[in-house]
């Protein structure tokens, strides 16, 4: 099974979720649950599904909370 990389993350107001984009799918936790992974990490789908997300899609923008803004503070793995 391919492995994909890890993109980008998204926080939302109030801290209640984290979404992160892996490959071509975005993976959605609470925030308590965030799975802290890093930038430029892989995994492949099971990987993933083990994290436990609460919800996962398809990469689209619009899928995105209206709330959701890119994490600045998010480091690149060593």
């Amino acid at each position: 099974m391919s492995k994909k990389e890890v993109i980008n993350k998204w926080q939302t107001e109030g801290d209640l979720a984290v979404i992160y984009q892996v490959g071509d799918i975005i993976l959605y936790f609470r925030k308590d649950k965030d799975p802290d992974f890093e930038r430029g990490q892989t995994l492949n789908m099971e990987e993933a599904a083990e994290s436990n997300p609460y919800k996962v899609a398809k990469h689209d923008f619009d899928q995105l909370p209206n709330d959701a803004f890119i994490d600045l503070g998010w480091s690149w793995s060593e």
